[in-house]
């Protein structure tokens, strides 16, 4: 089993990657672009599994991660503040 946990720079609160509630899908945008365009298509992309999300995250792409800790809203985290965590499927 793998969970990707990450802490963003602005709220320093543990976030961990989910499937968007509404979508049942797990949502990445590109990094080089502003808050503005990530809703542009190709911008964004929408991904069945946690290994095609860690897949992009490991090109660059910014996963949407549920706030943990507060219950928060989502945010959007540099992959830079992310780690991979992998468990033995007992």
């Amino acid at each position: 089993m793998k969970i990707v946990i990450g802490v963003p720079s602005r709220s320093k609160a543990l976030h961990r990657l989910y499937p968007m509630a509404s979508k049942g899908k797990y949502q990445l945008h590109r990094g080089d672009v502003t808050a503005k365009e990530r809703k542009k298509g190709g911008n964004f992309k929408l991904v069945d599994t946690i290994e095609e999300a860690i897949d992009l995250i490991n090109k660059g792409w910014h996963p949407r991660m549920k706030n943990i800790e507060t219950g928060g809203a989502p945010d959007i985290i540099s992959p830079e503040r992310i780690k991979v965590l992998e468990f033995p499927n007992e």
